[in-house]
């Protein structure tokens, strides 16, 4: 009786361990043919039994085995990615945004004031950009430009650190000039020179506009 017993025992515990097995090769994709595990889904019971929630059915196989084609994968529903936008209140201009500050404020104080925004002053590279500074200012104000001279030498750079003479530039003729003084830039908005640059004290007020990537 006692060797009966152990022997139902020992066959109930082979069943539960083949059934451990079968459920850890599952898991693991390792039943073959299984392209469902592998590829980040889960096997449910049922061809026609809806995927749990946040769940859909995706086609892939959970097995070759007549018992696994009797069952469906289900794969994660992706999180749709958002697109890049522009915080409320600034302008959008392709993948930057613009704000007016409503204060005069020179270059130092202008870019503290931007940073805290997560934004920095215009860096202009390209022709389209600095037309569109221009239609954001005209009749506003002169803005402050993303620029310094950090040596004094005219030879000037974009906060970025690009230098201003590898990319796009709209300088007034003759200018930049007073080297050691004139370290900053600014935009005309108005006259002859309306789009054009000028190199200007860093200490002097002018407006000042924060630019950002869309974020």
């Amino acid at each position: 009786m006692k060797s009966l017993l152990l022997i139902v025992v020992l066959s109930l515990l082979a069943v539960g361990y083949a059934r451990d097995q079968e459920a850890e090769l599952a898991i693991r994709g390792g039943e073959k043919g299984n392209s469902c595990t592998r590829k980040g889904g889960m096997c449910i019971k049922g061809k026609n039994k809806p995927c749990p929630n946040g769940y859909e059915a995706c086609g892939y196989s959970c097995g070759k085995r007549k018992k696994y084609k009797k069952k469906r994968c289900c794969c994660l529903i992706p999180t749709p990615t958002p697109e890049p936008t522009c915080p409320e209140g600034w302008v959008e201009n392709g993948n930057q945004c613009y704000f007016i500050l409503h204060e005069q404020k020179n270059t130092f104080e202008g870019f503290y004031l931007c940073k805290q925004l997560g934004a920095t002053l215009p860096i202009i590279k390209s022709a389209e950009q600095n037309a569109f500074l221009l239609s954001l200012m005209e009749g506003k104000g002169i803005p402050r430009l993303g620029m310094i001279a950090p040596k004094g030498d005219n030879v000037f750079e974009w906060l970025d650190g690009t230098a201003v003479a590898d990319t796009f530039s709209a300088w007034i003729t003759g200018e930049p000039n007073h080297p050691g003084d004139e370290n900053c830039g600014v935009m005309y908005v108005s006259g002859s020179d309306k789009g054009n640059w000028n190199n200007d004290g860093c200490k002097g007020s002018w407006h000042i506009v924060c630019q950002m990537e869309k974020k």
